[in-house]
């Protein structure tokens, strides 16, 4: 990652299922015990790996048999984001979202007879992947027992 882009990345993220894992695993409890962290948090995690964010997935579906499933599953990634606001096209990235110049409209119109009045906004964005390189995909984290 480091050899690629110039720097570390600055984000990790993982599912539900893999931050719930990796906050019981022996070794980084064992790596913890002198902290007084009892159960590790995403905070904690990011202090471990140093990477200054860990965010964790907990977006769920539920299927046609009314089975709720993580929308991350069993994986994680790390990736290199820009933080300011005024980020170039010299700063490597994962991602930019790209705004459209005012973009974003407000708008209402009455209904049920002008009972009501309902308020619409929209705002027209897109997400783009711009530097795959600068980010790293990890799936299956989870061993089948």
């Amino acid at each position: 990652f480091r050899s690629m882009l110039g720097v570390r990345p600055n984000l990790m993220w993982m599912g539900a299922s893999v931050f719930a894992k990796a906050t019981e695993n022996a070794k980084v409890l064992d790596r913890m015990k002198y902290t007084q962290v009892a159960v590790p948090t995403a905070a904690d995690l990011a202090r471990l790996f140093e990477i200054p964010e860990v965010l964790v997935g907990d977006a769920v579906y539920c299927d046609d048999d009314d089975v709720f499933h993580d929308v991350w599953g069993d994986s994680m990634g790390f990736c290199y984001v820009p933080k300011s606001q005024n980020a170039n096209q010299y700063e490597p990235s994962f991602m930019y979202t790209l705004a459209k110049k005012n973009g974003q409209f407000v708008d209402s119109y009455p209904e049920n007879g002008g009972k009501l009045e309902i308020l619409r906004y929209t705002d027209i964005f897109v997400e783009k992947i711009v530097g795959a390189e600068a980010g790293f995909l990890v799936s299956d984290c989870i061993a089948d027992a």
